[in-house]
């Protein structure tokens, strides 16, 4: 598992498409960018991660380096103490 503290982003992909939609991407405090899912979930319009828009975050999963893909196991806000 890998911690990481940065910034949730939440943009739209998929611009005038069937599919298009909202994804919550973590901007690392290095500058790197992370597109997260949770497991079992589909990575759009995903509401919890949505919630944390424009905060500041700490996140535990799995970064998966090769696609730019993060599997968050947790989130909370860097400042208060819940969890997902």
């Amino acid at each position: 598992m890998e911690e990481i503290i940065g910034t949730i982003r939440c943009d739209t992909f998929d611009k005038e498409s069937k599919s298009e939609g909202t994804r919550a991407v973590l901007v690392g405090k290095d500058g790197r960018e992370y597109k997260l899912y949770r497991k079992e979930t589909y990575p759009v319009d995903d509401a919890i991660l949505i919630s944390f828009d424009g905060k500041e975050v700490q996140i535990t999963g799995e970064n998966e380096e090769d696609t730019g893909n993060f599997c968050v196991v947790s989130i909370k806000e860097t400042n208060k103490t819940d969890n997902i």
